[in-house]
């Protein structure tokens, strides 16, 4: 039966306080207010550990997992567990989003490894990647041997070759990182690291309703150490 809810005053020595309001929170008998905005380092702890609970929640899915028990100090360390993971993979995720650009820029030159341009170089051939406008291709310098693999918008993209001092006409292209076998090579690294957290991660879903009991009884925690 719901009856009308009537205005207490409690008093207790201030080291009891923090005591006192615990156990009339976990008898449920009682609803605090405060009468002034409260502030302190106690409720910004309180506040980041809601906010750590549940970034842990959206993280997780609760699935078919038998759920499991978290203790009270426990569950700060399973929640960096779950954080970490969720670090790691996103910047292996950022690392294969930039890594896909780079290979989606040079796919069409096809594969060839950056270190073959520096044995040239030491044997006295110098070879260079440059963009070319097409209407100029027929202006290039004699002693330079230039051989066009794909054009685009207008401009060929080429690669030149040619020993001793020259002055280079064209706009040269900086070499890439690594060949596009390695790149792709990494790629498939990476997606089979980011499988594997993804699946450990997943073992953590085990722990979803304790998570969830875990930022219940911080937000009831919180409404009575303002209280305080």
């Amino acid at each position: 039966m719901i009856v009308p809810m009537k205005k207490i005053f409690l008093v207790v020595q201030k080291k009891d306080a923090p005591e006192a309001l615990d156990a009339l929170r976990d008898a449920g008998i009682v609803h605090v207010e405060h009468s002034k905005k409260p502030a302190g380092s106690h409720l910004d702890k309180i506040k980041e550990d809601i906010r750590t609970a549940e970034k842990v929640l959206i993280a997780l899915k609760r699935d078919s997992l038998k759920q499991s028990p978290l203790g009270k100090k426990e569950w700060k360390e399973k929640a960096q567990q779950v954080l970490v993971l969720l670090m790691t993979i996103e910047g292996w995720k950022d690392d294969m989003n930039k890594r896909q650009a780079l290979i989606s820029q040079w796919e069409p030159w096809g594969d060839f490894d950056p270190e073959d341009f520096k044995k040239l170089q030491s044997k006295g051939l110098k070879v260079k990647l440059c963009e070319i406008p097409k209407k100029e291709l027929g202006v290039v310098p004699p002693n330079i041997v230039l051989k066009e693999i794909f054009s685009s918008g207008g401009m060929a993209r080429c690669i030149a070759v040619y020993q001793g001092e020259v002055d280079f006409p064209f706009q040269t292209l900086p070499l890439p990182p690594m060949s596009l076998g390695e790149m792709k090579q990494h790629q498939e690294q990476e997606r089979a690291k980011i499988k594997e957290a993804q699946q450990k991660l997943k073992r953590f879903s085990q722990y979803v309703d304790s998570f969830k009991d875990v930022v219940e009884q911080l937000k009831t925690e919180l409404i009575f150490r303002k209280a305080s």
